[in-house]
C-alpha cells in the first residue's frame, strides 16, 4: 500500500482513506447541506473559523496499534453530529468486523 506523505503531526494518511472520506463527506453533505464537516482529511480549516460553528459533523478513523491495521484491516470509522460542543448523534462502524454501533433510546444498537 502506498502512503501519502506524512502530515504535520507525522501520522501516515494512506491513499485508501481518501476514497472513503469522499463518500462519507458526499453523503453528509446530501443529508445536511451547508453543515460543516471536520475530519483529519479536512483538518486545514482554521480554528478561527471552526470556533464559531454551532453544529458540525466530526469524522474520524481509528486504527489498531501502529501497523497492525494494515495486517488485520481492523479499524473504525467514527461519525458524530456535534451541537454546541456536545455530541448528539453518532455512529461507529468497524467494516472488517461487519459491526456498526449507533445510539438509540435506552441504549446502543448493534
Amino acid at each position: 500500500m502506498q502512503a501519502r506523505p506524512a502530515r504535520r503531526d507525522d501520522s501516515p494518511l494512506t491513499w485508501r482513506t481518501w476514497p472513503s472520506h469522499r463518500i462519507i463527506v458526499a453523503g453528509l453533505k446530501k443529508l445536511t447541506p451547508g453543515l460543516p464537516i471536520l475530519s483529519e482529511e479536512a483538518a486545514n480549516i482554521p480554528y478561527a473559523e471552526r470556533k464559531h460553528w454551532a453544529s458540525y459533523w466530526l469524522v474520524t478513523r481509528s486504527t489498531a496499534p501502529r501497523n497492525s491495521s494494515s495486517v488485520t484491516g481492523e479499524f473504525t470509522v467514527n461519525i458524530a453530529l456535534i451541537e454546541n460542543g456536545v455530541p448528539v448523534m453518532g455512529v461507529v462502524n468497524a467494516p472488517a468486523l461487519e459491526v456498526c454501533y449507533y445510539p438509540r433510546a435506552g441504549g446502543v444498537f448493534v
